[in-house]
């Protein structure tokens, strides 16, 4: 069975920034892939989707 569905969030600025600046910190930009293998996410993300 397939659900659709949208949320809305409500979350303090200064919250999401310092969540950002932590993944920065632990995940650097450029290095995201050594940490997931994203085709295999999308992939499973998409499976019948047909």
């Amino acid at each position: 069975m397939r659900q659709h569905g949208a949320a809305v969030l409500d979350v303090a600025a200064r919250d999401v920034s310092a969540f950002l600046h932590r993944a920065d910190a632990l995940v650097p930009p450029g290095t995201e892939h050594r940490h997931i293998d994203l085709d295999r996410v999308v992939e499973q993300l998409t499976a019948g989707s047909e």
